[in-house]
């Protein structure tokens, strides 16, 4: 999990998700706890990189204005 402000360095399997291209996977989500806040519940959408292989899947979305999480499976 990594919880950032838009646009700051995150990356899964050695890819800088900012600098590529997601392409959503289907109308998938998953519901979280915020971190800070574990009584709120976010959606985060599931999405893959564009063109990656092996393929790159994550969670996604904004806890609020700018306040981005990612989730990735260990």
């Amino acid at each position: 999990m990594s919880i950032g402000v838009e646009g700051q360095e995150v990356r899964i399997a050695g890819v800088s998700l900012w600098e590529v291209e997601w392409e959503p996977v289907g109308s998938s989500a998953i519901t979280v706890a915020h971190p800070n806040y574990p009584k709120q519940r976010h959606q985060m959408w599931i999405y893959r990189v564009h063109g990656s292989s092996p393929e790159v899947l994550f969670a996604a979305g904004e806890f609020s204005n700018g306040l981005w999480g990612f989730y990735a499976r260990d």
